[in-house]
Order: structure tokens, then C-alpha cells, then sequence
């Protein structure tokens, strides 16, 4: 077997059972899994969004807006906003929180 092959097939397990130990809201866990997937894939924004469901659930949502904003680097899409809009309203940053809104609400209301 190829070992970039097999490199990102135990990458894959990773994250298949941080994700499922998050949907059992078992964020602790989950946590151990996402970051064995994070060693092997740091640029991946499946990482940074995962690690950051994992630390809102554990409530560290300083950390989790951190991932999130990470992702949206990555990946700008109204799921990330919606994630850094909870985040950022149990933080209580009212800078980021206006900021996201108008941002999410011109994708929502594109110009014609």
C-alpha cells in the first residue's frame, strides 16, 4: 500500500471517530481523536471546526472562537459564521459578534 495513501486513510479514522465521539457529546474524548487527525492534517479546516464543536461543547469558547476563526480562514461559509456567532455570543465579544452578523446577513441578502 501507497504510505500517503495509508498516511491519510489513518488520518481519516481520526476524525471519523473524533466527530462521531461529538455527535454522543463526548467532547473530552473527542478531543484525543481530533488531535492525532490535527498532527497529521494542521491545515485542514475539518480540524480547526471540529476542535472548535469540541470546545464549545466543553464550554471554552475563548478556544472554540479561536478554531472557528481558524476554519473560516480556511473556509469561509455561513456554518463557520453561525459557529463564531455562538461562540462569540457566550464570550460576550459584541466587536465580533456585530461583525458576523453583518456578515452573515449579506450572504444571506446577496446584492442584485
Amino acid at each position: 500500500m501507497n504510505k500517503i495513501k495509508w498516511y491519510w486513510q489513518v488520518a481519516v479514522i481520526w476524525l471519523d471517530l473524533g466527530a462521531t465521539l461529538l455527535q454522543f457529546k463526548q467532547p473530552q474524548e473527542a478531543i484525543k481523536y481530533l488531535s492525532q487527525f490535527c498532527q497529521l492534517a494542521p491545515n485542514s479546516y475539518d480540524c480547526s471546526n471540529n476542535m472548535g464543536v469540541a470546545y464549545f461543547q466543553l464550554g471554552d469558547y475563548e478556544k472554540a472562537s479561536q478554531f472557528f476563526e481558524q476554519a473560516f480562514q480556511m473556509m469561509p461559509s455561513k456554518q463557520i459564521i453561525n459557529n463564531l456567532l455562538a461562540a462569540y455570543s457566550q464570550t460576550g465579544n459584541q466587536e465580533k459578534l456585530a461583525y458576523y452578523k453583518k456578515m452573515l446577513q449579506s450572504a444571506q441578502n446577496p446584492k442584485q
